[in-house]
């Protein structure tokens, strides 16, 4: 049975230049809360790399500031946290992850 995979919201899923602010600044801070809580969670947090990895990167490509700026910060914690050292030694190693991300989004 295939697991539900969980996604941030899209920063470009409505016209309305409102409401996508609102969800830029709702998905920086979604991303905020993952990098305030990775300290806490350590060790347990790579469990869900490979259900977090993919989406995270994929709002580091965003055409919106905040929402890239948020995720890059992110990425960091992530990579310091889980002894990948650097966000490039992250997505080396954790390619296959990736690679599953884009094929079942």
């Amino acid at each position: 049975r295939r697991r539900k995979r969980y996604t941030l919201p899209s920063s470009q899923s409505d016209s309305n230049g409102r409401q996508l602010e609102s969800n830029a600044y709702f998905i920086s801070s979604l991303l905020s809360l993952m990098s305030s809580l990775l300290p806490l969670l350590k060790a347990e947090f790579k469990v869900l790399l490979p259900e977090v990895l993919y989406p995270v990167v994929c709002k580091a490509g965003c055409k919106h500031s905040v929402v890239k700026m948020a995720a890059v910060s992110c990425l960091k914690v992530i990579a310091s946290d889980c002894g990948f050292g650097d966000i490039k030694s992250l997505i080396v190693l954790n390619m296959d992850y990736l690679a599953d991300g884009f094929i079942n989004s």
